[in-house]
């Protein structure tokens, strides 16, 4: 992605800066339109400065690693790499969001699971989807389903084998959404996405470990 990135030099112009310091370049235009300007000053109204102490830039890009990953975003190695490619502002803000999360926990990883707090409760959860998923007659024998790390055979098996039309209506009410099933890490970023969308009582209800932490690092500084 950075070598596309590097080919791209003509369209390397900073378009917005976050917090005076986080650059943000438009390297492909986002389809349908989307008001990005808009998004990124909400990301400002709405995080505090310190989450972004370990992000350098941000790059809104339409590469091949979003299609063939079946992903929309990634932060790796200081950058966060958004897909141009976005239904409207909301997805984007999503998609950000995300991501940002990720960022916080390069920052806060001693705070946010040195006490193993959210770690037991996504465990008490997946055994719990374990319980749900044998009742339904799916054989989960050949894996871990409790993921502390990502595993994209785990991932390939829910989403191709099970089904998402199957497996969604199982996570209701345990999970905030499917994703946070797959490890840890997407436990946690997937929490504080939907908490920065509005819906705090939402994660307050489902994971309160994390929202507990959210609160807690909101107002921590690094």
């Amino acid at each position: 992605m950075l070598d596309y990135i590097k080919r791209q030099n003509t369209k390397l112009k900073t378009e917005f800066v976050i917090f005076g310091s986080v650059k943000v370049f438009l390297i492909d235009k986002i389809v349908n339109d989307v008001n990005y300007m808009s998004v990124l000053k909400k990301i400002e109204s709405i995080i505090p400065e310190h989450f972004l102490y370990n992000v350098d830039a941000i790059y809104i890009i339409d590469h091949t690693d979003f299609y063939e990953r079946g992903i929309n975003a990634m932060y790796k190695d200081g950058a966060i790499y958004i897909t141009n490619s976005q239904r409207d502002e909301s997805d984007l803000l999503d998609d950000l969001l995300h991501e940002i999360a990720h960022a916080t926990e390069s920052i806060f990883q001693k705070h946010i699971y040195s006490d193993f707090k959210i770690r037991n409760e996504f465990s008490s959860k997946c055994v719990k989807m374990m319980q749900i998923m044998k009742s339904q007659g799916i054989d989960t024998s050949s894996h871990d389903c409790i993921n502390y790390e990502y595993n994209p055979d785990f991932d390939e098996f829910l989403y191709k084998d099970v089904g998402y039309t199957m497996f969604a209506p199982m996570t209701m009410g345990i999970f905030i959404r499917p994703y946070a099933f797959l490890s840890l890490s997407e436990y946690y970023a997937t929490a504080f996405e939907r908490f920065y969308m509005g819906e705090s009582e939402l994660v307050k209800k489902i994971s309160p470990e994390v929202y507990r932490k959210l609160v807690s690092i909101h107002n921590k500084e690094v």
